[in-house]
C-alpha cells in the first residue's frame, strides 16, 4: 500500500509551470514615436512587461521573452549611460505603501502636478534654512490658533487690508505709528 504522502509528492512533481523556451538577451536600439515599443538588436519590437519599473532607454542591455508571438522586455540588465535619469513611466496610478517612506536628495527634490498636490497628516513640519517663497492667486490658511513670529521685521502689505475680531483687537508695542 502506497502512502498518501508519496501519491501527493508524485502529483506535485508532475505539475510544472509552463516553461518559456524563448528567453533572449539583447540591446535596445530604437524606440517608437509613441514611446511604448522598443526595438531590440535592430530586429525585434518589444513591449515593456507590466512589472518592469524602469523605462527602457536606447543602449540598455535587456532580457526579453516571447509569449504568443509578442516580445516583452522583462529586465534591464545594464545601462551604459549613467548620466541618463532613471524614468518610471506608467499610465496607471502608482501607490507606495509602507510604514515609513523616505526620499532623500543631495541637491533638489521637485514635485510637479498639472492639477493638485495634497498632503494629509496628523503633524507636519516644513523647515528651510534660507528662503521660502509661496505664490498663489488665492492663499487660505485656517487654524484654531495661528502664531507668526519674526526676529526683526514682520511686514504685511496690500492695496487694502482688513483686520477683524469678534471681541478684542490688541496692538502692543513700544511705539505705534498709524497713518
Amino acid at each position: 500500500m502506497k502512502s498518501y504522502l508519496s501519491v501527493v509528492n508524485r502529483k506535485a512533481n508532475s505539475i510544472r509551470p509552463k516553461a518559456y523556451a524563448h528567453l533572449y538577451c539583447g540591446k535596445v536600439t530604437d524606440a517608437s514615436e509613441s514611446g511604448n515599443l522598443w526595438q531590440l538588436d535592430h530586429d525585434y519590437w518589444a513591449l515593456p512587461a507590466t512589472g518592469l519599473l524602469l523605462t527602457p532607454d536606447i543602449g540598455d542591455q535587456v532580457t526579453f521573452i516571447e509569449v504568443a508571438g509578442q516580445y516583452y522586455i522583462s529586465q534591464i540588465l545594464h545601462r551604459p549611460d549613467t548620466e541618463q535619469p532613471l524614468n518610471f513611466d506608467s499610465d496607471r496610478d502608482i501607490h507606495w505603501q509602507a510604514k515609513n517612506i523616505h526620499l532623500t536628495a543631495r541637491e533638489d527634490v521637485e514635485l510637479v502636478s498639472l492639477n493638485r498636490i495634497s498632503m494629509i497628516c496628523k503633524h507636519g513640519v516644513l523647515s528651510m534654512t534660507d528662503t521660502l517663497v509661496a505664490q498663489a492667486e488665492h492663499f487660505v490658511q485656517k487654524a484654531a490658533q495661528l502664531n507668526i513670529s519674526a526676529k526683526t521685521l514682520l511686514r504685511l502689505h496690500g492695496k487694502h487690508q482688513l483686520i477683524t475680531a469678534d471681541e478684542d483687537v490688541r496692538i502692543d508695542g513700544e511705539r505705534i505709528n498709524m497713518g
